[in-house]
This record gives structure tokens, C-alpha cells and sequence, in this order.
């Protein structure tokens, strides 16, 4: 979502609904590049998006997916959110239900970012391999990355969370609030 094109601001939007299916096989970019955003919705029981390749959502850009209402979303691959450069990203699953055989990493997928990350579970499942929560180098500030689990909200994963502790990074419940 959002082509390549210099200097120029760019959007996308992509709608998902109503039982509609979409099948991709091969990486996904949600707000690619600066000056570029995307956004995706997956809504309704039966509405099924499935990709065979990374997803980034918010890449270097501002890229948004949500999850609505019996939706699922299926990565085979790693996800992004807030991936590179001053990107950010934020995914809300809000009913709906996002798997992904891969890792996840919630602001950041280098340490000499500045992106930021925020993915918000309310009513929903997040099922994911290892998941990362912001990114650092030695004395740098890095990236930020926020995940939220609200009232029933379920966060899976098989391996660890790697909650890092060099900037705004946390890891919430709504009783936190």
C-alpha cells in the first residue's frame, strides 16, 4: 500500500469485508516509505486476509490495520509494526484475530530506528512466535512500542516477549489504567 514516488504524499486504503477473502504470496507494506500511508480494514466474520510474506505495517511511512469483529488475519512470515526509519505503525484488533508463524516486533526492526509501534487487543487474539517490543542500540534512543491488552484481550506466543528497556516501551493491561 503506498507506491514508490519520490517526494510525493501518498495513500492507500484497503477494505476487507463482508465474507471477502483475500490471498497474497509475498511481502505486504502498509506506509512503505516516508511521506506515504496506508491503511487496511478486515471486518466481519468470514473475512479472511492470508499472506505468504512479511507484513509491515508502517514501514518507514504511517501504515494502520484493524482487525474488526470476527476478522482474521494469517502471516505465514514476520510482522512489523513501526518497522524502519520514523516510520509508525499501529494495529487494533478489536474482535477479530491476527496469527503469524514468524516473529513480531512492535516498533522497530532495527536498532538504529526511530519508529514507533502500538498494537492494541480488546476482544481479540494475538498469536504470534517471539514478539519484541521496541529496539535500541547502545546509547541511542531507538525505537518505541507499545502493546495494550484491554478486557478480553489474548496474546499468545510460543517462544518469549522481549520487552526492551531503553526508551518508552511497555506492555499494558486495561486494569493498568
Amino acid at each position: 500500500m503506498g507506491g514508490y514516488a519520490g517526494t510525493t504524499t501518498l495513500w492507500g486504503k484497503l477494505l476487507i469485508n463482508n465474507s471477502g477473502t483475500l490471498a497474497t504470496s509475498s511481502s505486504i507494506n502498509i506506509g512503505f516509505n516516508a511521506n506515504q500511508s496506508g491503511t487496511v480494514e478486515v471486518s466481519g466474520v468470514g473475512s479472511t486476509w492470508n499472506t505468504t510474506g512479511n507484513l509491515y505495517v508502517g514501514n518507514s511511512g504511517t501504515g494502520r490495520l484493524d482487525i474488526k469483529s470476527g476478522a482474521v488475519v494469517s502471516v505465514t512470515g514476520a510482522s512489523y509494526v513501526g518497522g524502519a526509519g520514523n516510520g509508525h505503525g499501529e494495529v487494533a484488533i478489536t474482535g477479530g484475530s491476527w496469527g503469524m508463524t514468524g516473529y513480531l516486533f512492535i516498533g522497530g526492526n532495527s536498532a538504529s530506528s526511530n519508529a514507533s509501534g502500538l498494537v492494541t487487543v480488546t476482544n481479540g487474539t494475538l498469536e504470534s512466535q517471539y514478539m519484541s517490543i521496541g529496539n535500541c542500540a547502545n546509547g541511542s534512543p531507538g525505537s518505541s512500542g507499545t502493546l495494550i491488552v484491554n478486557s478480553g484481550g489474548v496474546v499468545n506466543t510460543t517462544q518469549e516477549i522481549n520487552l526492551v528497556s531503553c526508551q518508552n516501551n511497555s506492555l499494558h493491561n486495561s486494569r493498568d489504567r
